[in-house]
């Protein structure tokens, strides 16, 4: 195992994968949303691809390629509301992460990382909640695979119906199952 980091580490100059770690390290502190969607744009325009997609009605910012084939945008499935939580907590995420490359005790950063991690309590983020229960008799055959088109064809007639309402700033849809007759979680029962 030595013999191999010696290695990586005689290579260094011949690596990609350390020289694209460095420059990411290099880069966080001073890294920018907007400027990595304008960079992304024009990588993206010059390749080509942008042009066979109409800019009217898509509009290319989160460049996130599946693991699957056809490789394919998976981009297109986020809606306008969820790019703007995203970006947000991707700018929360780089201070937070600048916050702690400055610490030097070795329990205050394990603090803060346990925080980080923890997260944001779903409930109080949002103004208003909206819980909707599908539920079927344990006997029905039928039952699951109702709720999933229940689940899904009414997430997606939110997600127009929403998004076509201004005087919303953003709104967030996200689906949980219950299974075995799970209780509701506690937090949900406002």
């Amino acid at each position: 195992m030595l013999q191999i980091l010696k290695q990586i580490d005689d290579n260094k100059e011949n690596n990609k994968i350390i020289k694209i770690e460095e420059e990411i390290n290099k880069n966080v502190e001073d890294w920018s949303l907007d400027l990595d969607i304008k960079r992304r744009e024009f990588e993206l325009k010059n390749d080509g691809f942008a042009g066979l997609l109409s800019s009217e009605k898509t509009k290319i910012i989160w460049g996130i390629i599946n693991l699957g084939y056809p490789q394919q945008n998976v981009a297109y499935t986020i809606n306008y509301y969820t790019q703007i939580i995203i970006k947000e907590k991707m700018e929360i995420a780089i201070k937070q992460l600048n916050k702690i490359e400055k610490l030097e005790n070795e329990n205050k950063i394990k603090k803060e990382l346990n925080e980080w991690v923890k997260g944001e309590n779903f409930v109080e983020i949002y103004q208003h909640n909206l819980l909707v229960i599908c539920a079927y008799s344990p006997d029905s055959l039928g039952g699951p695979s109702l709720c999933d088109v229940i689940e899904s064809h009414l997430t997606f007639l939110l997600i127009k119906k929403f998004e076509t309402l201004k005087f919303i700033e953003y709104f967030h849809i996200n689906p949980k199952a219950l299974f075995k007759r799970e209780n509701c979680p506690k937090s949900n029962r406002n």
